[in-house]
């Protein structure tokens, strides 16, 4: 995404691809920096940057809807899973007993596509 395009999407961090500088774009509008960066332009190229979540703000989330995209890592089991919870949870159940299946959700990243 350009400078341009990313002051559209309030409360959210971006990070510059040329040199790594996060950027906070606040609920109003305000763009956040580290102090040592002067210039912006408005065709640098930028990504999310993607903030973890809870278990639980995932279940408000799919509580809320049912189709949500939920982004879960595992490192220790080496599991990545990008789907529904529903797909999550039944992917798990089937591969793992309800120890593992606890632990890993007590463990693993979770992030709202």
């Amino acid at each position: 995404m350009k400078t341009w395009e990313i002051m559209q999407h309030t409360g959210k961090r971006f990070k510059r691809k040329s040199d790594g500088l996060t950027i906070a774009i606040t609920e109003d509008g305000t763009l956040n920096w580290e102090s040592g960066y002067m210039n912006l332009n408005t065709n640098d190229d930028w990504k999310e940057v993607k903030e973890p979540v809870t278990f639980m703000e995932v279940l408000e989330k799919a509580k809320e809807d049912n189709t949500t995209r939920i982004h879960m890592e595992n490192k220790k089991r080496n599991i990545v899973e990008n789907s529904t919870l529903g797909t999550l949870m039944y992917r798990l159940i089937a591969d793992y007993n309800s120890q593992h299946v606890a632990e890993i959700l007590l463990t693993s990243e979770f992030y709202i596509e």
